[in-house]
């Protein structure tokens, strides 16, 4: 299986960490029993800045319901998704009717129809195209939506197929809940979306076309829950293992920060080498966009795999639940 074309694609309006903590404070002013956690998880996580769907002052003002937030949710996801599949589509060689089946993730909404429905005249897919929402996967489910598609051109290697991974975590922003866990994730997720388009070695032979990358082995492992974090460890050592490779073999590797302690606490432990790993910053500089993640990630690594001119690359990632990928 070859992965032939892959973008990404974010909202316009992007913020300064710095920027997104004081409207955090504003946003929840006397509610916080401790006003200075937010500062600490600040200076815990790192993160340099995010994307979100919509400008700050709307968060505040005009995001009163589920519905509301939703509605930006189909239509940013919409703009975004729309261009992420276009540039990979693009890249690929291919045209937007000629895809035979369309992956599409996210958590952070939903619709029906759904966004890869809504996506069909919107993009003049093929209205025989073989549709497939997924939703609930977190963290993973970009990096599994390109194993979901390499099974399916496995299936049928004369067809190409796409996922397509949205997120837009500021839309699940919660005024009255101030639990650890969502200020956890008022702090670090962003919004985005990535697309990668995959096809057989033997279509892309008939084709001309020069892939991008060659898609070799993916793996799950599970971990204590409390422990989430170090997922990547029991999860590397199984992709590796499947892919006939060892972990001096990896050129590039794209490990989701998803705050520095996890990152760190991988990086000892899975003895990875810091030299390899996220040379164009990881999500504490760009953002998390959660299931986004997995696909914006093997974007990122193909693109720095062609400027080496090196061979091997590795994506890993937690997820939540005691999960490594």
């Amino acid at each position: 299986m070859r992965i032939a074309g892959v973008a990404s694609a974010f909202p316009k309006y992007y913020h300064k960490q710095e920027v997104l903590v004081g409207a955090l404070k504003n946003y929840w002013k006397d509610r916080l029993v401790q006003p200075g956690i937010l500062d600490r998880l600040d200076e815990s996580m790192k993160v340099d800045g995010r994307f979100t769907a919509r400008p700050l002052d709307f968060y505040h003002n005009n995001m009163q319901t589920w519905g509301e937030a939703n509605n930006v949710w189909i239509e940013v996801g919409l703009e975004i998704g729309e261009k992420a599949l276009c540039h990979a589509l693009v890249a690929a060689g291919i045209e937007p009717r000629d895809l035979g089946a369309i992956f599409v993730t996210s958590v952070t909404g939903i619709a029906a129809p759904s966004l890869d429905a809504r996506l069909i005249n919107r993009m003049g897919l093929s209205p025989n195209i073989k549709r497939i929402p997924i939703f609930g996967l977190g963290c993973v489910a970009g990096a599994a939506g390109v194993s979901r598609a390499a099974d399916y051109v496995r299936a049928y290697p004369d067809q190409a197929a796409a996922l397509l991974s949205i997120e837009l975590c500021s839309l699940t922003l919660q005024r009255d809940d101030i639990s650890m866990a969502h200020l956890i994730s008022a702090m670090l997720f962003g919004d985005g979306a990535a697309a990668a388009v995959v096809m057989s070695a033997e279509r892309a032979r008939a084709m001309n076309a020069k892939p991008l990358a060659r898609f070799v082995a993916f793996a799950t492992a599970g971990c204590p829950p409390e422990e989430m974090g170090v997922g990547p460890v029991f999860a590397i050592p199984k992709a590796l293992r499947l892919a006939g490779l060892k972990l001096s073999d990896i050129d590039v590797i794209e490990l989701n920060e998803a705050f520095a302690a996890q990152a760190l606490s991988v990086i000892k432990l899975a003895g990875l080498d810091p030299a390899r790993i996220n040379p164009n910053g990881g999500a504490i500089a760009l953002g998390h966009p959660l299931g986004c993640t997995g696909a914006k990630l093997v974007a990122t690594l193909i693109g720095e795999l062609d400027r080496r001119r090196a061979r091997y690359g590795l994506v890993t990632m937690c997820i939540g639940g005691g999960m490594g990928a």
